[in-house]
């Protein structure tokens, strides 16, 4: 072993240290090697077709009680039918599978003037679940909606020429792209852009974060206020507690190495007792904790 050692460090120009290094790992190969011999060997069974068949009616047999589990589970108690969403009442749209937060959404949404063109309008109405409304889709019929005719040419002036005296508030987490264009300044892009942010946040909790939006032009907190305004804490939270710093991270507020040391503190001192605590974390300063702090819960 000694005159190996010699061999490897005058032949190669290694250390003391890396020639024990080599030796070691040729043992340790040589060995492996030899325990491969002594286990054994496993010959390939011939291909039975019978057998083959037999997984797949096994595995058919999984995905349906899967799919009856899940049927049991989710809409067993619900029964789909044809509907309007622009008249359905309250107690039926959570009959159909609504929960009862955003049934109450699409309620504020109707008294407030909206309407739904079509069901993919639906979507519109934020933390809605996409994939339940792609699933209920063919049992949504739209009543058609009569309308008086008005003269283009008015309609055209009062969209240019918008008046200081709003009647009517809007609920600014309620409204849509179109209904976002009363403010001075912002069209079609920027109103969709400001729809898109909303749903990213989860909600707004103040008036002023639409300002926030990307290229939005300097609008005052008193000219928003004329045509929105905000009813209640309306905004979706992520749980500290149990929420992965993939989904932390994905809020517009909260990006990775935030989110990372949220998880990194809940896993040295356990679960939060309240969203305050995470001011102990160094990165997190007085104004960033009350920008994020709406969005945030320890509870289910």
């Amino acid at each position: 072993m000694k005159k190996i050692r010699i061999f490897i460090i005058n032949q190669l120009g290694f250390s003391r240290t890396e020639a024990n290094g080599v030796i070691f790992l040729v043992i340790l190969i040589l060995f492996l090697f030899f325990l491969r011999g002594l286990l054994p060997k496993n010959s390939t069974p011939e291909f039975d077709p019978n057998t083959q068949t037999g997984l797949k009616n096994w595995g058919q047999k999984i995905k349906n009680s899967d799919t009856l589990k899940y049927s049991s589970t989710s809409i067993k108690d619900f029964k789909l039918v044809e509907f309007d969403p622009n008249s359905i009442s309250l107690e039926d749209l959570k009959k159909l599978g609504f929960n009862d937060a955003i049934a109450n959404r699409i309620e504020k949404y109707r008294q407030k003037g909206g309407y739904f063109r079509n069901g993919e309008d639906l979507k519109k109405i934020y933390g809605i679940d996409t994939s339940f409304i792609e699933s209920i889709l063919p049992y949504i019929e739209i009543s058609e909606r009569k309308f008086k005719k008005r003269d283009d040419k008015k309609i055209k002036s009062s969209l240019h020429k918008r008046s200081p005296a709003v009647s009517i508030k809007l609920d600014l987490n309620l409204a849509d792209s179109i209904q976002l264009q009363m403010l001075e300044g912002v069209g079609p892009i920027l109103a969709r852009r400001a729809y898109k942010f909303r749903q990213a946040l989860g909600g707004f909790y103040d008036i002023t974060q639409l300002t926030e939006v990307y290229n939005m032009p300097k609008i005052s907190k008193e000219e928003i206020a004329k045509y929105f305004y905000l009813e209640g804490d309306q905004t979706l939270k992520l749980n500290i507690n149990t929420d992965s710093i993939i989904h932390l991270s994905k809020h517009p507020y909260i990006n990775w190495n935030l989110a990372k040391s949220i998880i990194n503190y809940r896993k040295v001192h356990g679960n939060y007792d309240t969203v305050k605590q995470i001011t102990s974390i160094k990165i997190i300063s007085d104004s960033l904790y009350q920008k994020i702090a709406p969005y945030l819960t320890t509870s289910e």
